[in-house]
């Protein structure tokens, strides 16, 4: 049973997503690839095409840091990667937003630049309303 008080923490919290998703620059979608893949009778590999968890969603992106790039060891081979933040609102639509490490954030075109699909590596829950998201930048 909801209190009053928790009944109006919830309608404080939908109506402060609602500004917050509405106040980002950017739009987004939010993809998520499918579970298993199968082997074909050839011996080929076939996975599905991503769903669609949410669209047209507010969002805003930029760098980890000044040096996004960063290099680590994998595989006995250097490799760079680029880490970005991701914020967007908690909740979307009154609904707590379904995220997962491996989904894709597919941020839509605005003006001149291109869109661009990052892979989410973890989600920071913070106290408060938007949600930050680690990424990577995939290669287009």
């Amino acid at each position: 049973m909801t209190t009053r008080i928790g009944a109006a923490i919830n309608r404080i919290t939908v109506t402060a997503n609602a500004i917050i998703e509405s106040s980002f620059p950017d739009k987004c979608a939010i993809k998520r690839p499918p579970g298993k893949s199968t082997v074909s009778t050839y011996g080929s590999i076939q996975s599905g095409a991503d769903s669609t968890i949410h669209s047209s969603i507010g969002c805003s992106w930029g760098p980890l840091s000044a040096s996004a790039a960063q290099e680590y060891i994998r595989a006995g081979q250097i490799t760079e990667a680029a880490t970005y933040l991701i914020t967007i609102a908690s909740a979307i639509s009154g609904t707590a937003t379904d995220i997962k490490p491996k989904d894709r954030i597919v941020v839509a075109t605005r003006g001149t630049e291109p869109a661009r699909t990052f892979e989410v590596k973890g989600i920071v829950r913070n106290a408060g309303l938007p949600l930050t998201v680690l990424c990577t930048l995939e290669d287009s």
